[in-house]
């Protein structure tokens, strides 16, 4: 008759075997962070708002011809908020026009690249 496994040694074996899990999924290489990237393709300057999550506040951006900007967020293995943007398609700073779009993210060295570009007057984003 085997001997009973004691609370102690059923501890144990739980803690080697989390550690052993927990090494493996890190040995696999977790991301460090959310990102998003956005170039602007067109030939002047784009106005945009962005933010991490449906319920948080816009942050104005600035984004020059040619000029390329990483939005990136800490990563969490129980989630990251989707990243939104709100591109200003025409008009001026008083009286923009924005179009808001949800986004999907990349992660650290490999993010989702967007390009904005510009037709008929008209900008907009797009994915390649």
């Amino acid at each position: 008759m085997k001997a009973p496994i004691t609370s102690i040694a059923k501890s144990a074996v739980f803690t080697l075997l989390t550690f052993t899990i927990l090494g493996a999924v890190s040995a696999l290489g977790d991301p460090q962070r959310a990102a998003v990237q956005i170039e602007n393709s067109t030939g002047r300057r784009i106005q945009y708002q962005f933010k991490w999550g449906a319920d948080s506040k816009w942050k104005d951006f600035l984004l020059e011809k040619g000029k390329i900007m990483t939005h990136s967020k800490p990563y969490d293995p129980m989630g990251v908020p989707s990243p939104y943007i709100n591109i200003a398609t025409h008009g001026n700073i008083d009286g923009a026009v924005y179009k808001r779009r949800q986004l999907y993210m990349g992660f650290d060295d490999n993010p989702r690249r967007y390009y904005l570009v510009e037709t008929n007057n008209q900008v907009d984003l797009v994915r390649r």
